[in-house]
């Protein structure tokens, strides 16, 4: 049986284990360097592994120190691996050895005159890949050159590989074996790619200016210092010479891809700017150059951000001229967000159908679903006038049936209300979930891509489930709907809360939805502290829930960039003031220093500061959105959004300021309906009835 019964596999995890540990087990008994040294052993009996994952990435750990000294067992490796067939992913590793003992004829022949590259990598290691791509190219190029003098492509890697580690690496050797090999402007060039990796971008800019003055060519020579130097201007206070010098670099250009990137850049320095007309039209320019379609809706997309900048704009004129080059609808799924706020907000309700047409076969199904609602409920308070929607009720229906069956929780459950469907309807709960009680070889056998289930889940096996997210970040795509599904199981066995709402958010444009996924999308962690709080506060614990699990996906020492803090992601001015209401009122004394990481504590002032604001505000809608927006911002939107008139709640959310905002009221009501069908038996009407109030 292969797995984590297998010692090659296990040892692996042993060693992410010890290195993560990172000597600390033991204060003052255990040396750093012994636990490291420890788990560099581990990886060298995970070499011998079948799971291509597990060989590759224990190799790639082993490089650096081999190279640094640091793990003397080189020769050991290259005698035992010499003669017989290289672990999957080992050649790079075998070079490594043979270069730290001088044998660089032998890498050569390893390697082949032409220095072949490997092939059969497997399928999402991600940003695995992209370092063992740079340490295959290194070998051969610094073996030739330490036994031939033959510098031919070492200056190519230098300037075009990702900076990491080795190119790190190949650095400090290049400077300690072959000084003067790189000129002070090279030498300049290439600490100005190692600055902009850093978003060192000022003293990267300062580094790129003395290569500017010297030898400037040399952007032109290797394009990948272009995207580093425009990355520079872009985020430092450079004015508009980056552009012009982009420009007149363009005017030489003698192939396409460099076009492209000159001109692609030259834009993203121009947005940076605020000059949009301008922007614009060097990324209406660059798509005449792009590459492939990753990059040409990355064009379309800059060239339709730039244009919403415009207030006299168009909107639906946009989208009928550059709908049909869309590649990946959802990746526009943003702009068409802003431009459904954009004709919310100045009453242009009739544009929504004629938009919603141009994205038939086009746009993503969520936005679609978005434009069909609102051309309903607009409809059907006669917002737009009658004469533009001909077939009448029966053309209201169709709207909603549209957004009923479109790919977004939440105008599903608007277009449910408003058909008189029910919202979810999966009758009694499953049985027993798929993935309690089992092995995790078992859970992995069968699987289409056993090898990558049966690599995640030896994460779990060894109780460092948190060291496989960016793997399983990595593999997401590449996985089957019911891979995902097992993944998502594991982690909620795990308590990785969050791991599991992301794969099954994943899950849910691919797949069929079943109940199961619901419950794995909605997890109930804390249920006796969140539903004793509802109680305690007046709050319907399905909202409670949807608010914690939109907030911080039940991860209760979270901090957001902003500064908020835990479950319900509370910034810590607002804790102090809740907290002394919370005493005034007969409560328990907060004050003090606040643990919000500390559930229960995170969980009481959440909970009552939402009941504080509902008091407030007495209108479900703007309590969810001054959770997030701030209560005296929501209340100016609401007056503003139609004076005189105030527009029903759901209608207003769609002209809320901010994105995120607009964003977050979504997920709220959304995950607050799901957890009611789930766990309380809360039909949807009602609360759907206070929103669109």
């Amino acid at each position: 049986m292969r797995g984590w019964e297998n010692e090659s596999f296990q040892a692996y995890y042993l060693g992410l284990r010890a290195l993560e540990s990172g000597g600390d087990a033991v204060p003052g008994r255990t040396n750093p360097q012994d636990v490291r040294d420890r788990a560099y052993g581990y990886f060298e009996t995970a070499l011998k592994s079948s799971n291509p994952y597990v060989s590759r990435d224990a190799a790639g750990r082993l490089i650096l120190p081999l190279l640094q000294g640091r793990r003397p067992g080189g020769t050991r490796f290259w005698e035992e691996t010499g003669s017989k067939a290289l672990p999957d992913g080992g050649r790079p590793l075998a070079a490594a050895a043979l270069y730290s003992q001088g044998r660089y004829a032998e890498i050569t022949a390893l390697y082949g005159r032409d220095g072949g590259r490997e092939t059969g990598r497997p399928a999402g290691s991600g940003f695995l890949t992209e370092s063992w791509d740079s340490w295959d190219r290194l070998f051969p190029l610094l073996a030739r050159l330490q036994e031939a003098g033959d510098a031919g492509g070492l200056r190519d890697f230098i300037f075009g590989a990702a900076p990491g580690e080795a190119l790190e690496w190949a650095a400090e050797e290049i400077r300690r074996s072959f000084p003067g090999f790189l000129s002070p402007a090279e030498d300049a060039a290439l600490e100005g790619r190692f600055a902009a990796a850093r978003s060192a971008f000022t003293p990267g800019l300062d580094l790129f200016r003395s290569v500017l003055a010297e030898t400037p060519e040399l952007f032109l020579q290797y394009p990948a210092l272009i995207t580093d130097l425009g990355r520079c201007f872009q985020f430092t206070a450079s004015g508009d010479q980056g552009i012009e010098l982009f420009l007149e670099w363009e005017r030489q250009a003698s192939s396409a891809a460099l076009h492209y990137r000159l001109l692609y850049f030259a834009g993203r320095i121009a947005r940076a700017r605020g000059d949009y007309p301008r922007s614009g039209e060097l990324f209406t320019r660059a798509l005449a150059f792009v590459p492939d379609k990753i990059q040409e809706d990355a064009c379309v997309w800059y060239i339709m951000d730039t244009a919403l900048m415009d207030p006299a704009l168009d909107p639906a004129g946009l989208v009928g001229t550059w709908a049909s080059r869309w590649n990946d609808p959802a990746y526009f799924s943003d702009i068409l967000d802003r431009i459904a706020r954009r004709l919310a907000s100045s009453g242009q309700w009739r544009r929504f159908p004629e938009i919603l047409a141009l994205l038939d076969g086009a746009g993503d199904r969520a936005s679609t679903a978005k434009y069909a609602y609102i051309s309903g409920r607009a409809a059907a308070l006669g917002l737009i006038p009658a004469a533009a929607v001909p077939d009448g009720e029966a053309a209201v229906r169709r709207y909603f049936r549209t957004a009923y069956e479109g790919g977004s929780l939440y105008y599903r459950a608007l277009g449910a209300y408003f058909l008189g469907e029910p919202f979810l309807n999966f009758g009694k709960p499953p049985g027993k979930p798929p993935a309690r009680g089992k092995t995790r070889t078992s859970l992995a056998a069968g699987h289409p891509h056993f090898r990558e289930m049966e690599f995640l889940l030896g994460f779990f096996d060894a109780g460092i489930p948190e060291l496989a997210q960016p793997w399983v970040e990595a593999m997401t795509g590449e996985l089957s709907g019911e891979e995902l599904r097992t993944l998502a199981e594991v982690m909620e066995t795990a308590g990785n809360h969050a791991g599991q709402i992301a794969l099954i958010s994943a899950l849910m444009d691919r797949d069929e939805i079943t109940r199961r996924d619901l419950e794995l999308l909605s997890p109930r962690p804390f249920q006796e502290l969140i539903e004793g709080e509802a109680r305690r506060t007046g709050l319907a614990p399905e909202l409670l829930y949807g608010l914690i699990r939109t907030e911080s996906a039940f991860q209760a020492e979270i901090v957001s960039w902003a500064g908020a803090v835990g479950l319900t992601q509370l910034m810590p001015a607002t804790a102090v003031d809740m907290a002394g209401r919370i005493r005034r009122q007969g409560g328990p004394d907060y004050t003090g220093a606040i643990n919000l990481q500390d559930p229960e504590i995170n969980v009481r002032i959440g909970s009552f500061y939402l009941a504080y604001l509902g008091d407030l505000l007495e209108h479900p809608l703007l309590t969810i959105l001054a959770y997030n927006g701030g209560m005296n911002r929501v209340r100016r939107w609401y007056r503003e959004a139609a004076p005189g008139s105030p527009l029903p709640g759901d209608l207003f959310l769609e002209t809320v300021e901010l994105a995120e905002t607009r964003n977050y009221g979504r997920k709220v009501i959304a995950a607050a309906l799901v957890y009611g069908y789930l766990y309380y038996d809360v039909k949807a009407d009602s609360f759907l009835a206070d929103i669109c109030r």
